[in-house]
């Protein structure tokens, strides 16, 4: 569970590193400067305007992850399950004689969030009775509970 939380996290906040990185490039002398420079701003602004909600959003399936919450582990998968289709269809969008390697190790790579969050611990935890409960929720039993 900690492993996919802290995988969700790492990718968020490089997503989001990204997103400020393009941004700085519109910016970049180089940009200002370069044979295009409107086309080269606009395409870096679509670029980062795409990728922010992304970043977004899996920032807030690891933030619910983080504190047990079922709905964050949904969100962490259904946010990688479009990433890696949608990464899935862009590498085979030429047809299959003309996959781009570079495109298949990242759609490859991608998969291991998704992976992690189907692993049967990571997938109980969020389903089971410790679901909601947060982090401490892996406690042992008190007077009165309800284990056999």
């Amino acid at each position: 569970m900690t492993g996919a939380t802290v995988t969700h996290l790492v990718a968020g906040l490089l997503c989001l590193g990204l997103v400020l990185f393009l941004l700085w490039l519109v910016r970049a002398p180089q940009t200002l400067h370069g044979h295009d420079p409107r086309g080269a701003i606009w395409g870096l602004e679509i670029a980062a305007g795409v990728l922010l909600p992304f970043a977004l959003l899996v920032l807030a399936g690891a933030y619910g992850m983080a504190r047990g919450k079922r709905w964050g582990w949904w969100l962490a998968l259904l946010t990688d399950l479009a990433v890696v289709l949608a990464l899935a269809y862009g590498m085979v969008d030429d047809g299959w004689r003309n996959v781009d390697v570079g495109l298949a190790i990242v759609t490859t790579v991608s998969c291991a969030p998704l992976i992690l969050l189907l692993l049967p611990g990571v997938r109980e935890f969020y389903r089971g009775k410790a679901a909601g409960r947060g982090m401490g929720a892996y406690q042992l039993p008190g007077p009165g509970c309800d284990y056999k």
